[in-house]
């Protein structure tokens, strides 16, 4: 049974932002397991924050009402709010510096800029949120994960965490799967529309070269002209399921 603090630990708010990096954001958080609310105002989110504890919250720099910089000051300054919650700004500035600075002095835990990666993200989360019960990826068979991963990739992006790696594995094999959904409603609901199908291909091919799925990658950049086909799933379907299975051999692993 989850309890109270374990609850509050996933609890995220996400301000501002609504039409880019909120809604990407959200999603990524979501599908590892947090709970994510989100507000598009400052004024939105100062009530939010005084109803119910979170353990983390990422502030747009630009609001609807005002400065990303200035609700921060306001929540560091609220009585009705944990002064110890964790704020990370986020966007684009003409002075990232001052940024900085603004951030320091204010004693947020940091600003990330556009483009956002998933992984800056996820570790941006894993730092100011105590993280003890998460699946970590020890990898028992390299060999036969290498044969569908770059595992040199993988430790790239993730500088060798191996939390981390769990987590994006998570999130890849959580994607993949909507993909291939989306590739079997294509077939049953547009057989004739390859535009559709190719768009999906695209996005397939994006999400695994990022993770390192190297094998299914090169599958859907041969794939994005092609007629839409069963077959071709299935080839996908059995690679996607060829690297879980290897993934499910980790130990200490819940992937």
């Amino acid at each position: 049974m989850t309890t109270s603090l374990e609850t509050k630990s996933r609890r995220l708010i996400i301000v501002g932002d609504v039409q880019l990096s909120r809604g990407l954001m959200m999603t990524v958080l979501v599908k590892l397991g947090y709970d994510v609310a989100t507000a598009a105002t400052a004024a939105e989110a100062l009530t939010l924050l005084s109803r119910r504890s979170y353990a983390l919250c990422f502030v747009a720099l630009d609001l609807e009402d005002g400065s990303g910089l200035a609700l921060a000051e306001t929540i560091r300054k609220a009585r009705d709010i944990p002064r110890a919650l964790p704020v990370v700004i986020f966007g684009d500035a003409w002075d990232r510096e001052a940024v900085i600075r603004e951030c320091e002095r204010l004693s947020l835990q940091g600003y990330l800029t556009k483009p956002i990666s998933i992984s800056r993200l996820v570790a941006t989360v894993r730092q100011n949120i105590s993280q003890a019960a998460e699946p970590r990826l020890e990898i028992e068979d390299r060999e036969a994960l290498t044969n569908h991963i770059d595992l040199d990739h993988l430790a790239q992006l993730t500088g060798g965490d191996s939390q981390l790696q769990a987590e994006l594995a998570e999130l890849y094999l959580a994607t993949a799967s909507q993909y291939l959904e989306k590739l079997r409603d294509s077939i049953t609901n547009c057989a004739e529309d390859r535009d559709h199908w190719r768009k999906i291909m695209h996005a397939l091919k994006g999400a695994s070269a990022n993770f390192g799925a190297r094998v299914v990658a090169e599958v859907a950049r041969e794939s994005e002209g092609s007629t839409p086909s069963p077959e071709v799933i299935a080839s996908i379907e059995n690679l996607v399921a060829e690297i879980r299975s290897v993934l499910h051999k980790a130990p200490k692993s819940d992937l």
